[in-house]
């Protein structure tokens, strides 16, 4: 049975190098891009098991959907308001070239961070993978703009 344990054994490989834990000081909607990601990746592996698609590679596709590693409201600021209007559509090439110059990634991964802002860009993703995380980010999103929302505990 896949559990909390196999997805920290997944996320370890992915959150233990120190430009992933530059994440922690990025923010994103009312958290950081670490807390963010970490969330998507763990929504993300709980339904990948559930619905008998590649969890590992949901799993590090969520955790590095937004591996830009910067802050995109200072350069907003920096540049231009139209900034913070590109960065939604340019972000995940971003995020990809920086998880291809850290880690290994396979397609499935690579769609998913490409195609996670789904329908704000254009493309779709191409994979079931990849669906999965741009709903669970959409969720995560929506959630964390709620009173409700409490930042995780990192399970």
């Amino acid at each position: 049975m896949k559990d909390i344990k196999s997805f920290k054994n997944i996320a370890e490989d992915i959150v233990n190098i120190p430009n992933y834990q530059q994440l922690k000081q990025y923010w994103q909607h009312k958290t950081n891009l670490y807390d963010h990601s970490y969330h998507v990746g763990y929504l993300s592996f709980k339904w990948a098991v559930r619905l008998n698609l590649d969890y590992v590679s949901a799993t590090r596709g969520a955790l590095l959907h937004d591996y830009f590693l910067y802050d995109w409201r200072i350069e907003s600021q920096k540049k231009s308001d139209s900034f913070f209007q590109q960065h939604g559509f340019k972000h995940p090439k971003t995020a990809l070239k920086n998880a291809k110059r850290d880690y290994d990634i396979n397609g499935i991964e690579s769609d998913i961070i490409l195609h996670h802002m789904f329908p704000l860009t254009i493309s779709p993703p191409k994979t079931k993978e990849g669906w999965l995380v741009n709903i669970m980010d959409t969720i995560v999103t929506i959630y964390e703009y709620t009173p409700f929302y409490h930042p995780p505990t990192h399970f």
